[in-house]
């Protein structure tokens, strides 16, 4: 019975030395800036895959940068973490949002994961769902879904940062 709890003893001791090395979104939040990389590649676009949106709507490549903006601005101006998100390749973490999704309202499905550098998942946000607008051009209407992706993608790693500080904080005491 007693190698039995010294090896379990052992094993947690174990785990939670791995757990230790291995970066958490904790040390994500501890850093000034994270790189952004979205990504419409797999988006079904009203119905429609990317090139064939972008040969309906001609404007689309030309004000995908706006677009992407409005996502990152709203994420920034949020304030739910302690980092911003840009254009920053050299930064040690990177946030991947995959649109999954865009509603013919500009409703956005997205996937997000943050990685280090080396490519290990640290956090993810699967199946977020934000609704567009009502009134406007079509990009018009994907802009909003892009404002209120931003906004709730912070809101959501935010919830989580809070999350692992109170395990934190509650391991700490025992």
């Amino acid at each position: 019975m007693k190698r039995i709890l010294l090896f379990t003893m052992m094993l947690m001791c174990c785990f939670a030395i791995a757990q230790a090395q291995q970066a958490t979104i904790l040390d994500v939040n501890k850093t000034s800036t994270v790189n952004v990389i979205i990504d419409f590649s797999k988006a079904s676009i009203h119905n429609m895959t990317e090139s064939e949106f972008a040969e309906y709507e001609e404007d689309f490549y030309k004000d995908m940068p706006e677009l992407k903006s409005k996502l990152i601005h709203d994420f920034n101006r949020a304030k739910n973490v302690d980092f911003v998100i840009g254009s920053f390749p050299s930064a040690v973490y990177t946030l991947k949002i995959e649109i999954l999704y865009v509603g013919l309202k500009g409703d956005i499905m997205s996937n997000s994961t943050i990685v280090d550098s080396e490519g290990n998942v640290i956090a993810e946000v699967k199946d977020l769902y934000a609704k567009g607008g009502h009134i406007g051009t079509k990009l018009n209407l994907i802009g909003d879904g892009m404002y209120r992706t931003g906004k709730l993608l912070s809101r959501s790693l935010g919830s989580m940062i809070m999350e692992q500080e109170e395990i934190l904080s509650q391991c700490q005491r025992i």
